[in-house]
């Protein structure tokens, strides 16, 4: 075999050793979205934040800040108006 040939498959080896290296390591999914993967809904203390999300804003402008406490976690934010465009009908 020529010197060539065996640095280039020594090259290959290396490329796909790294290459499937990296694609093993994807990062481990949170638990809440494990729990929605496989439940179909959100864990209660999940579904405690997002109801209170939800009803923060309502009754104040756009731009207000605000704070939301669910249990001992405090949350600042700042209400948003959002618009959401309808797809074209066909």
């Amino acid at each position: 075999m020529s010197y060539a040939y065996k640095s280039l498959l020594a090259c290959l080896s290396v490329l796909s050793i790294s290459l499937l290296s990296a694609c093993s390591m994807t990062p481990p999914m949170p638990k809440s979205e494990q729990h929605f993967k496989e439940h179909g809904h959100l864990p209660p203390q999940d579904q405690a934040f997002m109801q209170a999300f939800k009803h923060a804003c309502d009754g104040q402008n756009a731009g207000a800040i605000m704070q939301v406490k669910v249990d001992d976690h405090i949350i600042e934010g700042q209400c948003q108006l959002h618009f959401q465009p309808k797809p074209p009908q066909s």
